[in-house]
């Protein structure tokens, strides 16, 4: 019996069993997005630049004279006959005349020096208003009826004294002032109103200083005849300057407010 081991027998080859290769998937790259760059902010439209507001009108007349330079200061007659009307055709009286015409005035006024103006009202007793607007004028005129007598020269005197207070606190700066007076006829005291203005007068450096216009209103012969005096008689009485100029109040239709302001330092 033959010997199965025998070394001449080939021996038994075990097969080669190969291992599966693991396949590998290619590596699909999802493509990058290209940058986005947020647009750059956009800056927003200046806002409109608002006009500045239109300047008043040149202040000043032909001959150079500047109402922005001055203190303007109203006297109002508020006596008992400022209720006439003078039998004129609008049926108006007085004082509504005057008070339009105070209106026009402080309106021009308030153009060059919004703080207002100084009003004094005046009939019996003297009341005085500062910082005057267009606007208080008519609450002014709401507040009285015609009555009482014309004391003029305590209302004149009054503004007159605070003129020359506010001269002597601003020395050099000081502006000259113009005082309109509306009435309608004679003071209570005309020597003593013609006397104020002859005083103040002598405490003036130049006729440019200071200027009085006196506003007749309605026809009263008497009231005219006074207020010419005025006019031309200070200046013999003593006055150092003739700081007094007169008219009609419906003279003042013809003119400008800045040319009514004039007239009062017109000799």
């Amino acid at each position: 019996m033959s010997d199965t081991n025998d070394s001449n027998t080939p021996a038994f080859v075990q097969p080669v069993v190969i291992q599966p290769v693991a396949v590998v998937q290619p590596v699909v790259t999802a493509p990058v997005p290209p940058a986005v760059t947020a647009p750059a902010p956009v800056a927003p439209a200046p806002a409109p630049v608002a006009a500045a507001p239109a300047p008043a009108p040149a202040p000043v007349t032909a001959s150079g004279f500047d109402v922005s330079n001055i203190d303007i200061a109203i006297a109002i007659d508020t006596s008992g006959t400022m209720s006439k009307t003078d039998g004129n055709k609008s049926g108006q009286t007085r004082m509504q005349a005057s008070k339009e015409s105070t209106i026009a005035l402080a309106a021009e006024a308030e153009k060059y020096d919004p703080d207002g103006i100084t009003v004094a009202r005046f009939a019996s007793k003297v009341r005085i208003y500062d910082g005057v607007t267009e606007a208080k004028v008519e609450q002014i005129f709401a507040e009285f009826r015609p009555m009482g007598s014309t004391n003029t020269k305590e209302a004149v005197e009054q503004l007159i004294n605070m003129f020359l207070a506010k001269r002597a606190a601003a020395g050099a700066a000081a502006k000259p002032a113009c005082i309109v007076v509306i009435t309608d006829g004679e003071p209570d005291d005309k020597v003593g109103l013609a006397q104020v203005i002859v005083n103040a007068s002598k405490q003036l450096k130049s006729r440019s200083e200071l200027g009085i216009l006196f506003v007749q209103v309605g026809n009263d012969p008497d009231a005219a005849a006074y207020l010419a005096k005025l006019n031309d008689d200070l200046t013999s009485a003593g006055a150092k300057f003739d700081i007094v100029a007169v008219t009609k109040l419906e003279d003042l239709e013809d003119i400008s407010p800045v040319e009514t302001f004039e007239m009062a330092f017109l000799d």
